[in-house]
């Protein structure tokens, strides 16, 4: 039976001690793009453990979610950054009003 005891660390009550992960980390990498299993060997373990401490970890859910999150704003962030520099009007006059320091 596992025990949250309110930081980064679940621990078994039996067994060898749990990995230890760095939601930091796995935040970080998440905002690469890196899918379940690439996080996984990022972190030292198999996709199966990895994911049955996503199931059991809300804080380690929340990280690789941060993370994706983050990923998803900067694609979009770039696809209208290229689109504003290919001369599509619209795409440069949103760039510019949110790029700029009184969003008015």
């Amino acid at each position: 039976m596992a025990k949250n005891n309110g930081d980064s660390e679940i621990r078994k009550t039996t067994g060898a001690p749990l990995l230890k992960f760095d939601f930091d980390f796995v935040e970080q990498q998440a905002a690469l793009g890196l899918s379940y299993e690439q996080l996984a060997i990022a972190c030292g373990c198999d996709l199966k453990t990895f994911n049955k401490r996503r199931e059991i970890s809300p804080d380690l859910q929340e990280a690789v979610d941060r993370g994706y999150r983050a990923k998803d704003i900067n694609d979009v962030i770039n696809a209208l950054y290229q689109k504003a520099l290919k001369g599509d009007a619209l795409a440069q006059i949103f760039w510019l009003k949110n790029r700029s320091d009184k969003n008015d």
